[in-house]
């Protein structure tokens, strides 16, 4: 019997049944190739029996290998299942963020930073193509917009262009002919030519408009999800800015959603330094300054 016989064998481990090629023998039974490759380097020592392979494999689980045909309606179900969830989408809201921590928490490492949200009718989300994930959205907390100065400065020049110098001009040579004998003569001819040369200037004035303007800048938020499969919360940094905050808001949260204007951190925290200066005068004692900064920080 051949290396490369059709005969199968069956793997007394899995049940697998594979041709001579994709089996091995042990002492007391065969294997199939993907049993044994989960075996430890004991099995190359002679009398490794089926016995000893059981005890190893033990602990781990075999997953028989499909036939033609399983492979091929696993392969169908899924499709069908995808185009199911796909055509369930139309209902559903979404929103494209940018991830830039905790991609492995909602099993989309490998895609990049660029992520899909889709929240179902119910309120349970998934990412990207996971149809089968099951998150809800707690909360997120952002700082508010951030935003930066963007200077730009236009030059204009106004006036005419002048030209200075010389100016080129072409003169007839003069022919000289002398006569060295009868029938011969000898003609020298000269012309002379001067070409013109010049600087061009611009008389005029030169303007320059400069303008400012506040731009937002993207800044970061947490997201804060929980798994509905195990119960636990996770969280994520995203890249946010006043456009996504709009639209994360329209999504169903489990609290409120929270965002923080920058203004109104900038005049707590002068309020802050205004009643610490008070206490400094006396005029406060510290007990005051701490209940009134308590106020401050809840409100």
């Amino acid at each position: 019997m051949g290396l490369f016989s059709k005969e199968k064998f069956k793997c007394d481990i899995c049940g697998a049944e594979k041709t001579k090629l994709f089996t091995f023998k042990v002492e007391g039974g065969m294997l199939c190739n993907d049993c044994f490759d989960k075996l430890g380097k004991e099995k190359y020592q002679k009398g490794f029996s089926l016995e000893q392979a059981k005890k190893q494999l033990s602990g781990i689980e075999i997953v028989p290998e499909l036939s033609k045909e399983e492979k091929k309606a696993q392969k169908e179900k899924l499709k069908e299942e995808t185009a199911h969830f796909h055509s369930l989408e139309k209902d559903y809201m979404k929103l494209k963020l940018t991830v830039n921590s905790g991609k492995d928490q909602i099993n989309c490492n490998g895609w990049g930073n660029n992520v899909i949200l889709w929240q179902r009718t119910d309120g349970s989300i998934y990412f990207n193509t996971n149809f089968h994930d099951n998150f809800s959205l707690i909360r997120y907390e952002w700082n508010g917009p951030e935003y930066e100065i963007v200077t730009n400065t236009i030059t204009k020049q106004k006036g005419k262009k002048t030209k200075k110098g010389k100016s080129g001009r072409m003169t007839a040579g003069a022919l000289v002919g002398t006569a060295l004998m009868p029938g011969v003569g000898t003609i020298v001819g000269a012309a002379i030519g001067a070409g013109g040369k010049g600087k061009e200037k611009t008389k005029g004035t030169e303007t320059s408009d400069t303008t400012q303007k506040q731009v937002e800048v993207p800044s970061k938020a947490m997201v804060y999800l929980r798994d509905n499969t195990s119960s636990k919360e996770i969280s994520l940094i995203i890249t946010c800015d006043s456009s996504i905050d709009m639209e994360l808001k329209r999504f169903k949260f489990a609290e409120e959603p929270q965002s923080i204007d920058a203004s109104d951190i900038q005049k707590t925290a002068e309020a802050l330094k205004s009643l610490k200066e008070l206490v400094d005068l006396g005029v406060l004692t510290q007990e005051e300054f701490d209940s009134k900064k308590a106020e401050l920080l809840n409100n």
